[in-house]
């Protein structure tokens, strides 16, 4: 098993566990950067919906 990760059935790696995560706290963060550059709330809800 050279230069491969072994992990125990059941095991995922962190990559796989918090992949989901990262890509919510993401958009969330470019939704919180319209609004802080004055983007109208109502806006960013509708963009964060269609887009996102």
């Amino acid at each position: 098993m050279a230069g491969e990760q072994y992990f125990p059935q059941g095991t995922f790696g962190h990559e796989h566990a918090l992949g989901q995560q990262g890509k919510k706290e993401k958009n969330m963060l470019k939704a919180m950067v319209l609004w802080a550059m004055g983007v109208p709330l109502v806006v960013v809800v509708l963009i964060w919906m269609f887009f996102f």
